[in-house]
């Protein structure tokens, strides 16, 4: 099943992790919505592994130790529920403890910029990586 069959057409997720109190912020189809300091980090995993190797799960061990992931999951989908967009940003498990979402990279954009402040180390390290590929493209391009 190639991950084109199974995107959800007419959604943009941006990733802007813009702070607010203890929130952070993401918009889907130009509505801003504030998640948790987890439940960003998670969606912010997820789109970043959709970007990065479309069509992949991100397993489990990589977002968390242990179970917690399971809670982070399902709080994170119920932030996206209380916001009325579960079900544009769906979550997608394989059984075998992996994530992914169902967006492909077209329709996921980062505010590179302000993430690179973001608070959490894990984000900034990710957010030079993605910096340094896009770098390496448009040099080989």
């Amino acid at each position: 099943m190639r991950l084109s069959d199974d995107t959800i057409n007419g959604v943009q997720l941006m990733v802007t992790g813009r702070p607010a109190g203890r929130r952070f912020e993401v918009i889907v189809n130009e509505r801003s919505i504030l998640l948790s300091g987890n439940s960003f980090y998670y969606l912010f995993r997820l789109a970043y592994l959709s970007v990065t190797a479309p069509g992949k799960y991100l397993p489990h061990s990589e977002l968390d130790s242990g179970d917690n992931h399971i809670r982070y999951i399902y709080r994170l989908r119920q932030e996206l529920k209380a916001n009325q967009v579960d079900g544009r940003l769906c979550i997608e498990n394989d059984k075998k403890g992996g994530y992914r979402l169902l967006l492909s990279p077209n329709q996921i954009s980062f505010d590179q910029l302000q993430l690179s402040e973001f608070p959490d180390a894990r984000v900034q390290t990710l957010v030079k990586v993605l910096e340094s590929e896009k770098l390496s493209a448009a040099r080989s391009g």
